[in-house]
């Protein structure tokens, strides 16, 4: 009953390929200043079938590479794909640029110095900003610095702050593919180390910022609105963290380990 309907109004819909009176009418309506999903949507409304918008915008696309402009009827009038299109020069531009976590050193694999440094940004309540987090594979001492936009240029400026601020070895910087660590050359020109990046949905090959962030997250649990932390809390909590044990460093400190002297963490006074 249905392909007879369709017969009957001359419709040959196969995908993307609009014929006959249901091509008439997405022209018509186009003309009329429609869009395509309120064409696809009075179809479905008044013949009880449906061409979908993503089938009219196709149609739009193949009827301008034959010569008809039918995409200058719609509102926007071809600027978002002018959009899409820089946007997805400039990812390109990023992934040609980086650098694979399998070119690292193998200092770097194997722990073996200090100065090579994983990051990655903590997020907090939506709106609020982030934590960025620094760590060093070796010694897993952590730089903790607050930004409140989640943009390339903010974090770029943090990790340098805190890298110089710390004064530091800094041989390489390994972080994942976050839209927050692009303009990374930049960073590179600054701080004249490499960044590498982790393969997609690789959170171990970054797994000590990875358990620092788990470690972090004691303090600032996920929703916690970081508008209101200060720079003052966030070295006290730098300073914590960076006093806490560790299984793996035979529980000394990261601070102990850097600093290259003890902490006199427990004392004989009496603790109220």
């Amino acid at each position: 009953a249905i392909s007879a309907f369709r017969g009957r109004l001359g419709l040959d819909y196969r995908g993307w390929k609009i014929r006959g009176w249901v091509e008439a009418q997405v022209r018509k309506q186009l003309r009329h200043g429609w869009s395509p999903e309120q064409i696809s949507k009075r179809l479905l409304l008044e013949k009880g079938f449906q061409v979908s918008t993503e089938g009219i915008y196709k149609y739009i696309l193949s009827m301008q590479r034959r010569g008809e402009h039918w995409h200058k009827c719609l509102r926007m009038s071809g600027r978002r794909r002018k959009r899409f299109i820089r946007r997805s020069r400039y990812w390109q531009h990023q992934r040609q640029r980086r650098k694979s976590v399998e070119l690292r050193s193998e200092a770097a694999n194997q722990r073996v110095e200090t100065g090579h440094w994983e990051r990655d940004l903590m997020l907090g309540k939506r709106g609020t900003g982030g934590i960025l987090t620094i760590v060093d594979r070796k010694t897993h001492y952590a730089l903790l610095k607050r930004v409140s936009a989640l943009t390339a240029d903010e974090v770029n400026q943090a990790t340098f702050r805190a890298v110089n601020e710390a004064k530091q070895p800094c041989h390489t910087i390994t972080n994942d593919n976050g839209h927050e660590f692009g303009r990374f050359w930049e960073l590179e020109e600054q701080l004249n180390v490499p960044i590498y990046f982790t393969h997609p949905l690789c959170p171990w090959e970054r797994g000590t910022v990875e358990h620092t962030i788990g470690l972090l997250r004691q303090y600032l649990p996920k929703g916690s609105d970081f508008t209101s932390i200060t720079s003052e809390y966030l070295e006290d909590l730098q300073f914590t963290l960076n006093s806490r044990p560790r299984k793996s460093l035979g529980f000394l400190t990261p601070l102990e380990i850097v600093e290259g002297k003890p902490q006199h963490l427990i004392t004989k006074k009496r603790v109220e």
